[in-house]
């Protein structure tokens, strides 16, 4: 029997930083660039969907079938295979992995933030994490965020 390792999210996942702050020993600071690049993984497909969560603000299944020229009933199953969720699942797990970040290191509100994940508005992705996170985007932010993060991080506004 062949066993795949389910690839997640963490997995394929590429920040929505453009660079970070780092501290050297000798207490010099400087600018580190995030490496915009996909982690290979073995699969065409999942670092394809991964290229596809940076470039645009896709979210559902029917628009990543689209954007890869597949039928979505074909493309469904293979990411449940390769994943072990559903698609739909997955694909909202990611964006709430870049909605995360945002929110933790960025000062995005909570409605542009939705719109950079694909969501039209900001109720859909505060109902969204609200289940699966358990928490609101706000209160999230307000764990997560270091009072400093200006300082810490550089993100692009626009895009």
């Amino acid at each position: 029997m062949i066993y795949l390792k389910p690839i997640t999210v963490e997995m394929i996942y590429v920040s929505v930083l453009q660079s970070k702050l780092q501290i050297r020993a000798d207490g010099g600071m400087y600018w580190i660039p995030v490496d915009k690049s996909v982690p290979k993984v073995g699969s065409i497909l999942m670092e394809s969907i991964a290229e596809l969560m940076q470039s645009t603000d896709c979210i559902c299944v029917q628009d990543f079938a689209k954007e890869l020229n597949v039928d979505a009933k074909e493309l469904s199953p293979c990411i449940h295979l390769l994943t072990g969720q559903l698609a739909s699942d997955f694909l909202v797990a990611y964006r709430l992995a870049q909605a995360k970040e945002w929110l933790a290191c960025t000062d995005l509100t909570v409605t542009e933030i939705a719109q950079k994940c694909g969501m039209k508005w900001q109720s859909v992705l505060t109902e969204r994490f609200k289940k699966w996170e358990k928490t609101s985007p706000t209160e999230y932010r307000r764990l997560h965020r270091p009072d400093n993060f200006r300082e810490l991080y550089r993100w692009k506004t626009e895009g």
